[in-house]
This record gives structure tokens, C-alpha cells and sequence, in this order.
């Protein structure tokens, strides 16, 4: 798959001056190097596109969830606390901590810079994809991965010295192709709490209902983004779920459980039940590359000669093995 093809915009082309990154400079700058920003600081700016995320990730769909909404948006809210995305039924209302925000940047941040390394390392193994694929990546990737999990437990400023977003950069940059695939995975994300919102549920339920309506929203992310896609936006929109996908394993790893959600690897299997792509399809060869390089990056048992449905199935059955439903 190549990574610079032009993927379906999820961030808003509008004239915009970066303001917030200009002050994250200046006083940077004005502080020393003490300075750090919180994942508000860093998060923020991005909050308007998070919030339109959901209506454009299948903008086909758009006047559809309007009318789902009542033709009013729900309240889409910044709250404090460590990585989450709750709703509220009752009050037609979703709060978005910062710090899930960051957790989920950090992770699309790496995890895209896995899927250029691959890429490359793919590309002078003669194109054979998946042949004994080992990555050895920049240290910074594990830790940006760490702090990604850590903000799971608790709020926590950006680290000094780790890569950090940057809100405005066109999309034929890094930069901006990591943005677009962040939104697009926090717009399934929210996409999930509006399935909460939508299907009335609620928390007074015992574990086993609570778990059914925790695969309900998951069924409803899934479907609302995929149902009436096709061609490259369908591939698109399965690599963003792919990212949230993974998200989720990571906030099991850092809950050391599911913390009251199905395990990730179930979630995992029923999501990708839906992606229904052909055995060449570039979104299953770049999430296998996102999730080896997250999960099992020097694992050398990988087999050789698959195609990237071949490799995705092995990734499945891999992430069991790390993530054992138990």
C-alpha cells in the first residue's frame, strides 16, 4: 500500500492560523526547556475535527446520523482524567478526556511510522510483504507506546523529547497523514459512544449485559462505517478501525484486563468480521504492519510467502496468543 496515496480527507480543509502551536512555541521558548505541554495544550486544537469526525468518516451517512441525533449533534465534551471516551444516554452527551485523545495520536503516531518502515523494509525484500518481517525501530517508538499506555492510568504531561502532534500541515506531509488517520480512528471511537447513546444503554446492568452492550456499540461503529463503503474508502475506513482496534488492545494491556469490556482480542475478531476486502487488500497488509510493530515487533516466527489476508489471519492468531481471552 503505498502511504502517500491521497486517503479520504477526515480533517476540515479550512484556512486556519495555528495558534495554539505558535504559543506551545513561545512559551517553550519563554520556559526553557522545562516546559511541557498537557495533553489539553497539545489535544485541544483538534477538538472541533474530533467532534465533526463521526459525520465524516462516511460522510454518505451524515444527513442519516443528524436525523439519528434528533437533527441536533450530541454534545461532544473535554473532560480531565486519564485515556477515556464515555457517553451519557440520558443526557445525549459524550466526554472526551485529553489524555484519551494523546493516547490514541501517540499510538496512530507510531503505528504509521511502522507501516513507512515496513513499507520500505518490504520494498527492498523485492515486494514480498511479509517474508520473515522483523522491524527494529527507533527507541522513541517504544516509548511513545508506553506513555500512550500509561495515559490510560493517569493523566500525565507530554514527555520532553517524544514527538508531539502538529495540528496544521497539509496532507501530502507525515504530519498530516498522521492527523487525517488519527481522526479518522477517534471518529469510530466516538462513533462507538454514540452506538451507547443510540441503543439507550446503561451502566445499572449485571457484567454480562453490560459486555453485550459494550459488542452492540462495537457492531454499530463498525457497520455505520463500512455499510455503504467501497473501493478505497472502504480500505480508508478499515485501516482507522484497525488503529482503534488496536487501541483497545493497548488499554486492556494497561487495565491488565478488560477493565469491564470484552476482551480485545473478541472485540478484534468481531470487527473484523465486516472488513470483507480481497486477499491483496492494502489496508489488511498495512494493519498488520501496525500491529506487529506495536505488539511483536522482533518475533521472527512470522511465515513466509502470505498474502496480506495470509498476514492479517497470522496477526490474529498472534494477538491471541498475547492477549489471551482469560
Amino acid at each position: 500500500m503505498a502511504l502517500t496515496r491521497n486517503w479520504p480527507a477526515i480533517l476540515s480543509w479550512r484556512l486556519r492560523l495555528c495558534f495554539g502551536e505558535l504559543w506551545r512555541v513561545i512559551k517553550k521558548r519563554i520556559a526553557g526547556r522545562r516546559y511541557v505541554p498537557t495533553t489539553f495544550e497539545t489535544m485541544k486544537p483538534y477538538f472541533r475535527d474530533v467532534a465533526a469526525g463521526p459525520f465524516r468518516i462516511a460522510p454518505e451517512r451524515s444527513d442519516d446520523l443528524l436525523a439519528l441525533m434528533g437533527g441536533t449533534p450530541w454534545e461532544i465534551v473535554l473532560t480531565g482524567g486519564p485515556a477515556q471516551f464515555t457517553a451519557y444516554p440520558d443526557a445525549g452527551r459524550i466526554d472526551v478526556a485529553p489524555a484519551g485523545l494523546a493516547s490514541l495520536w501517540a499510538l496512530t503516531a507510531v503505528g504509521y511510522r511502522y507501516m513507512e518502515l515496513a513499507s520500505r523494509v518490504a520494498a527492498g525484500e523485492g515486494g514480498k510483504a511479509h517474508d520473515q518481517l522483523i522491524i527494529h525501530a527507533d527507541p522513541v517508538f517504544g516509548q511513545m507506546v508506553d506513555y500512550a499506555r500509561r495515559l490510560f492510568v493517569a493523566d500525565e504531561p507530554w514527555p520532553d523529547g517524544l514527538p508531539q502532534p502538529v495540528e496544521c500541515t497539509a496532507f501530502d506531509r507525515t504530519d498530516g497523514r498522521i492527523n487525517n488517520l488519527f481522526l479518522a480512528a477517534t471518529a469510530w471511537v466516538v462513533l462507538h459512544e454514540i452506538g451507547h447513546i443510540a441503543k439507550l444503554h446503561t451502566a445499572l446492568l449485571g457484567r454480562e449485559l453490560r459486555l453485550g452492550q459494550e459488542h452492540e456499540a462495537d457492531k454499530f461503529a463498525v457497520c455505520w462505517a463500512l455499510d455503504h463503503a467501497a473501493g478505497e474508502q472502504r480500505e480508508f475506513r478499515v485501516l482507522a478501525i484497525s488503529v482503534a482496534l488496536a487501541w483497545l488492545f493497548l488499554f486492556e494491556w494497561a487495565k491488565r484486563g478488560g477493565d469491564g469490556h470484552p476482551p480485545a482480542i473478541v472485540r478484534f475478531w468481531q470487527a473484523a468480521s465486516y472488513f470483507q476486502l480481497d486477499e491483496q487488500s492494502p489496508a489488511l497488509e498495512n494493519a498488520v504492519y501496525l500491529l506487529k510493530g506495536i505488539f511483536d515487533p522482533e518475533n521472527p516466527d512470522m511465515p513466509s510467502n502470505m498474502n496480506p489476508r495470509e498476514a492479517f489471519e497470522w496477526i490474529d492468531l498472534r494477538l491471541e496468543e498475547l492477549f489471551p481471552r482469560g
